[in-house]
Formats: structure tokens, C-alpha cells, sequence
């Protein structure tokens, strides 16, 4: 029997409840304060891991439940899809996001690290002994934030051994990018990239804002590494992976992102030169700028046919003979 496909290895999945953290460290950042360096380590007991096993499962079925076969990728002629969010924190992906599952534009098992983390049950039992304690909502998220990686990309691979389609919500940073999609090609996905960026103000103070209103918690040092560095690095792998990309920029807290540029069936368009141009100008004011052409050809010439040989031209001019 042919093993069912998955998309991250098992290593990295179950590498995540190996991981450490340090709760004093985080709550010391989250106050401005410097850490001395020899706060505590922590990692999650056996009776915690065996518990994020559960909750893998508790939140796949919970997704798969919302699904029907029609709309799952299971049966269905065009094969299956995975949606892929790539930006920095606080750029707006998420609210793209559920706008487009809510309108129907795009179904599947919905997989988001933060999203996931907010449903599951220590990490609201933590907010809720203190409700409106700042260093509460910290420690919570420090304790769950590798745990939540755990059950996102568990139920990310259990998705794919069941021919689902996927809804991945995540800032597409990491250098390993490449290698992701590979895997995601490999596994038979049909890859639809959602970028979707901001300048930097306007991150922050929607990532102020999640914090206040969603308990939603990100170091600062990781909001800059992201958004400001690795994000532009990753822009061009985005095009030259990918089977369909779309470009989005928001360039105010409380405005919807525009659509730039969409890139499908092999051509690059551009809808609004102007968010275009502001993005790009975004990347470069960090020192990451982007070569918009190379991003264009990379994904453009993946579909180009190539051309006959002469000699293969003249073979396939010869009339049929007996």
C-alpha cells in the first residue's frame, strides 16, 4: 500500500515538542526590560505532549467536520489546493484571510499557528485565571506558541494524508520556504500564494491592536525579523514556486487591502500600479529591495512551451506516407 502523503517529516512536526521556552525572559521583553540571560528554560512534560497529541486530533476533526467532500479537494476534477499566507505580522493576512473563508473564496482545513492557539484549551485556561493580566496573555503565549506549531502543522500533514484541501495561514518567512513547497508539489497541491504586506506602523499598531483585543501576543524583536528582513527575502521564491500568486497591500490600520498584482495560468497582471510601487518601496526602505522583473520572469517562464527545433519542426511538417 502506497504511503499517504504528508507534507512537513515527522522530525520537524514532533520537533516542536522538544522545544523550550522561558516564560520570565518573555514577560521581561514584553515590559522593555532585558533579560539578564539566565531565566529559567522550560520544556513541555510528557503529560503536556501527549496532550498536544490530543488536541492535533480534537482540532483536525473539528475543521474537517465544517468541510463537505465537494469542498475539501477529495473528488474533485481540478485536483487539490492549498492557500499559502506569506507577509509580515500584523500586515493583515489574517483578516484577508477570513474574509475570503467566510465569501467562500476559498475552503479547506483551516491551519494557523494563532489561530489554532486560541482554541486550544491550556492556553485558554491560562488567560482565563487572570483575564486582564498583560503578563498572563504573555506567559500563555509563550508556554503554547511552540505547542500551537505542533498541532498546526500536525493537522496541516493530516489534512494532506486525507486529500484535503488546506488553508495555510502563516507569514511564508522561514528559509526553509522553498523546501515547503517543494514538498506541498510533491504531496500533488495546486499552490495559491496570498501575499499581503503594510508598511511598518501600520503593522505595529495592528499588532498592538490583535494584543488588546484578541489576546494575540508577538515579541517585537520577531515582528522586525519578519517583516522588515526575512519576509523580502522570501518574495521571490513566492513567484518562482508557486502556481498562483496574489499580491495584496493595506496601507492604513483600518483599510482593506488592495489587489495588486495577480499572477495565474502563467501571466503576471498588475491591478494597481500604485500599491505595487508602495510595496516595493516598502521592502526597499529596509534594504531588501526586490527585483520585480526577475519575480515576473521566474513565474512567467515555468509556462512557457518550449520551442520546436528546426529539425523537429521539419519532422512534424512531413505528410503521413504508407
Amino acid at each position: 500500500m502506497a504511503a499517504k502523503k504528508t507534507i512537513v517529516p515527522a522530525e520537524i512536526v514532533d520537533g516542536f515538542l522538544d522545544k523550550t521556552y522561558a516564560i520570565d525572559a518573555a514577560v521581561k521583553q514584553s515590559m522593555g526590560i532585558e533579560p539578564a540571560g539566565d531565566e529559567s528554560q522550560e520544556s513541555y512534560s510528557d503529560a503536556e505532549k501527549t496532550h498536544l497529541k490530543s488536541e492535533a486530533e480534537r482540532l483536525y476533526q473539528k475543521q474537517a467536520k465544517k468541510l463537505t467532500a465537494a469542498f475539501s479537494g477529495r473528488n474533485s476534477k481540478k485536483g487539490k489546493k492549498i492557500y499559502i499566507t506569506a507577509g509580515g505580522p500584523g500586515s493583515g493576512k489574517t483578516t484577508l484571510l477570513r474574509r475570503k473563508l467566510a465569501e467562500g473564496d476559498i475552503k479547506g482545513v483551516y491551519v494557523d499557528p494563532d489561530e489554532l492557539l486560541l482554541e486550544m484549551t491550556r492556553f485558554k485556561s491560562m488567560l482565563k485565571a487572570d483575564p486582564n493580566s498583560d503578563v498572563m496573555r504573555v506567559a500563555a503565549y509563550t508556554k503554547w506558541r511552540w505547542g500551537s506549531n505542533y498541532v498546526s502543522n500536525a493537522v496541516m500533514n493530516r489534512a494532506a494524508s486525507e486529500g484535503r484541501n488546506i488553508v495555510f495561514g502563516t507569514t511564508g518567512t522561514s528559509p526553509a520556504t522553498p523546501t515547503l513547497y517543494e514538498n506541498i508539489k510533491k504531496a500533488g497541491y495546486h499552490i495559491a500564494t496570498v501575499i499581503c504586506h503594510a508598511p511598518e506602523d501600520v503593522r505595529w499598531q495592528s499588532a498592538e491592536k490583535r494584543f488588546e483585543t484578541e489576546r494575540r501576543y508577538i515579541p517585537k524583536q520577531d515582528f522586525l525579523d519578519k517583516g522588515n528582513n526575512m519576509f523580502p527575502d522570501r518574495v521571490g521564491e513566492y513567484f518562482a514556486y508557486s502556481d498562483e500568486v496574489s499580491l495584496y497591500w493595506r496601507d492604513g490600520l483600518e483599510k482593506d487591502a488592495v489587489l495588486a498584482v495577480e499572477a495565474k495560468d502563467g501571466k503576471v497582471t498588475v491591478h494597481n500600479q500604485e500599491a505595487l510601487d508602495a510595496f516595493l518601496g516598502e521592502l526597499a526602505s529596509h534594504g531588501k529591495p526586490v527585483n520585480w522583473q526577475k519575480c515576473v520572469k521566474s513565474y512567467e517562464t515555468r509556462f512557457e512551451k518550449p520551442a520546436q527545433t528546426p529539425v523537429a519542426a521539419s519532422k512534424a511538417a512531413k505528410p503521413f506516407r504508407r
